[in-house]
């Protein structure tokens, strides 16, 4: 536990308003990993604190120790990354990884790799289709946090796949159809989704270069994201109906 006034480098992933005048804002730093504070007075016209407080920014805090909660003493903005707000459809797939990192990384625990890949994310964010980069975003998340599905090999027999396989979320990643018989239900997986699933899985967001992505593979990729998320949180993200009711505004 860090004592007294110290500072942090941080993204804020989280803000909703406390109190009367305040904000309660979690913020991934890069020193301490995922933390909690209070701004007080945030809501307040003349507070120094609102333009720094806002979702996706990243900012200088300086923060006072608490018992229960830290406090924002003061905040000075890095990047805005202004856009991710300004867009519905970018801010709806945003805050998902905002939720899903909450949701995977211990507080107070200092992820500096996290950190820095989270960075990456956001500037491709403002630039690339969003579903797409969300959607790659999280299966890396998944695997920075050690839960990355396995792919390459029958997760039962040990043997090479044959297409279609099934994805078996108690295994935590592929089996053959043969193994799947009398296991329950399973998704059924293609050989296109698994290879669109490792491509995501070691992309480098500093040196992003345009692929196809067929629908089928997105898709399943999708689907299989969402009950991947429930299988490990044992619910879905708040998130994921934002993401809907947005998609059904552009449909509309």
């Amino acid at each position: 536990m860090t004592a007294g006034r110290y500072q942090v480098e941080a993204v804020v992933l989280t803000v909703r308003n406390w109190g009367e005048a305040d904000r309660l804002v979690r913020v991934f730093s890069k020193e301490h990993g995922l933390i909690t504070a209070i701004a007080y007075g945030a809501r307040r016209p003349r507070s120094q604190l609102a333009g720094g407080l806002q979702p996706f920014v990243q900012t200088q805090l300086v923060l006072l120790a608490g018992k229960q909660v830290e406090a924002i003493k003061g905040c000075e903005m890095i990047r805005s990354f202004q856009e991710l707000r300004e867009d519905l459809n970018r801010m709806a797939y945003t805050g998902f990884l905002a939720e899903l990192i909450t949701e995977l990384c211990p507080e107070r625990q200092a992820e500096p790799q996290i950190y820095e890949w989270l960075l990456h994310v956001l500037r491709v964010m403002e630039e690339r289709n969003p579903r797409l980069v969300t959607l790659a975003a999280s299966w890396q998340l998944f695997a920075l946090a050690g839960l990355e599905p396995a792919c390459e090999v029958c997760q039962h027999c040990g043997k090479e796949l044959v297409w279609p396989a099934v994805f078996d979320m108690v295994a935590g990643g592929l089996v053959c159809r043969q193994c799947q018989d009398g296991l329950g239900k399973g998704k059924v997986f293609t050989e296109g989704a698994a290879g669109l699933l490792r491509r995501f899985l070691e992309l480098q967001w500093d040196k992003m270069e345009g692929f196809l992505v067929s629908r089928e593979a997105l898709l399943m990729l999708e689907d299989l994201l969402l009950s991947y998320v429930e299988h490990h949180l044992d619910r879905p993200l708040r998130s994921t109906a934002f993401i809907r009711q947005v998609a059904a505004l552009g449909n509309s």
